[in-house]
């Protein structure tokens, strides 16, 4: 493996804020805490979340606040019609896959506390143990729920809404935005949008897919489909469905909105060492229809998915035509000598001709595979907690430790922005982990990032965030 190469100026955009360092803190060398029996290595970018989900919809009140909703039947109908769009939103964009179960007790629950009271730096976490707990005061079996969603006619640090390992918080009634913040729930982050030269000069726009529900979702008067990456790590599309080009050739594409007839969904074309191209017809999008659209997938699942211009100077909002139009060539000759042209004809299937340079530079590394064994993805952690990942390189094997030369656990406090450094530890060899009692070590209750960099004895690396929801304050609830 060798380290990234910095050809495009995307690159520490698409990083993001993985770029933040690992020194200080109470940083230092833990040893290996003894053997354990082999782990295959699993991927923390898969997230599948299908079959019936179970949603709780709570709308609350404070003594000094009035709830989102009137407390009478037009209220309950208001939400439950944000409950019910919500709910064909993701049947729609699963294909099918994926069907919420979403539950409202009524009326409003009251909280017995002034909004006023909140400390604004832990208000999200203890808000949401206060409503658990009058719904279950209420004779809800809230344990049953796989996700909760909370309408507070008030939240703090100027959030209007929020989404963290299973909860999402709601400020508004807009259902387009409880559908994004379920989407950061099941590990998604945003779709941006690069507004500029794919290779060159341009600007980042956050949430700037317009086409995605994790972007502006700007065209709410239809459901919209997940970017192709998502509905992968969500298992609403399969493997078999992305084809991973490795030699030039000429590919056909089904639509994204109808997987599963024969050709493949997308194309995946590795376009550095922590990051591929993601190429894919959105069928059901009038300005898109024609072509192929182009994104950036980092390795790193915290990292946003960015969609490419592909039609720069068109007037009005630049992403609304975005794609690959027929007749039209993408060159990247620094990742390996990618080209991609839009050979269509009339009536039928999106084709590409792909061309991969065999005089350029291959890109031929692959980078260590990064699981998170602890804490548990959806449950939110208090007092002594376990952080656990299992790594390997595939280049040398699939148990935990194969071709790794160390690892570091990293807590950062996301909080801040960017997100701090709390603590950190450097393993050399399997079991990666370490144990921090957070009260012990004066961490408030908030949102955090479990941070994982692997390197490997060759020298690649790779870095993951994973989200961690801190609440010791419930464990005070009577």
């Amino acid at each position: 493996m060798s380290p990234l190469r910095p050809h495009h100026p995307l690159l520490p955009l698409l990083a993001g804020l993985a770029l933040i360092g690992c020194g200080g803190g109470g940083g230092g060398t833990d040893a290996p805490s003894g053997s354990t029996q082999p782990v295959v290595s699993g991927n923390v970018l898969d997230y599948p979340f299908l079959g019936t989900k179970r949603v709780l919809f709570l709308v609350v009140e404070y003594l000094d606040e009035p709830a989102l909703f009137a407390s009478t039947p037009d209220g309950l109908s208001q939400v439950q019609r944000i409950a019910d769009t919500v709910s064909d939103a993701y049947r729609v964009d699963s294909n099918g896959r994926l069907q919420l179960e979403i539950d409202i007790p009524w009326p409003p629950l009251l909280i017995p506390r002034r909004a006023s009271e909140y400390d604004p730096e832990t208000s999200q976490v203890h808000i949401r143990a206060d409503a658990l707990r009058a719904a279950k005061l209420a004779g809800v079996a809230v344990s049953s729920y796989d996700r909760e969603v909370i309408f507070s006619a008030k939240l703090w640090n100027g959030a209007a809404a929020h989404g963290w390992v299973r909860t999402a918080w709601m400020s508004n009634t807009l259902e387009r935005v409880v559908v994004h913040e379920i989407g950061h729930t099941i590990g998604r982050p945003h779709a941006d949008f690069w507004d500029g030269d794919p290779l060159g000069p341009g600007t980042l726009v956050r949430y700037g897919d317009l086409f995605d529900p994790m972007g502006t979702g700007q065209l709410w008067n239809r459901f919209l489909h997940s970017s192709a990456p998502f509905k992968l790590r969500s298992g609403w599309i399969q493997q078999g469905d992305i084809l991973s080009v490795t030699q030039s050739g000429t590919y056909q594409l089904a639509p994204l909105e109808t997987p599963g007839i024969g050709l493949p969904s997308a194309l995946r074309i590795r376009r550095d060492n922590t990051s591929d191209y993601w190429v894919y017809q959105r069928a059901t999008e009038p300005t898109l229809a024609d072509g192929a659209v182009i994104q950036i997938a980092s390795s790193n699942p915290f990292d946003d998915l960015i969609l490419l211009d592909m039609n720069q100077g068109s007037p009005g909002d630049e992403a609304i035509d975005a794609r690959l139009a027929p007749g039209e060539v993408f060159d990247d000759l620094s990742a390996g000598g990618i080209s991609i042209e839009n050979v269509t004809k009339p009536g039928d299937p999106i084709t590409l001709a792909v061309t991969l340079d065999p005089l350029a530079s291959p890109v031929t590394d692959v980078v260590p595979i990064v699981d998170v064994l602890s804490p548990p993805r959806e449950d939110p952690v208090s007092g002594v907690v376990k952080f656990a990942a299992a790594v390997d390189d595939p280049e040398v094997g699939s148990l935990d430790g194969d071709g790794i030369d160390h690892v570091v656990l990293s807590i950062l406090d996301a909080g801040f922005d960017p997100p701090s450094l709390v603590t950190s530890r450097t393993v050399s060899a399997p079991p990666f982990e370490f144990t921090l009692d957070t009260e012990a070590a004066g961490l408030r209750d908030g949102f955090y990032i479990f941070q994982v960099d692997a390197v490997g004895t060759d020298g690649g690396s790779n870095r993951i965030w994973y989200r961690v929801l801190l609440d010791n304050y419930s464990k005070t609830l009577p």
